[in-house]
């Protein structure tokens, strides 16, 4: 969590980069 505090913006753009990485073949599987 040292992340966010430190760069909040980084992390979130590194967390969003991993979510849509994985949601996008689970959306694709799922439909």
């Amino acid at each position: 969590m040292s992340i966010q505090v430190e760069h909040p913006a980084g992390g979130y753009k590194k967390l969003f980069e991993t979510v849509e990485e994985l949601s996008s073949p689970l959306t694709a599987h799922v439909t």
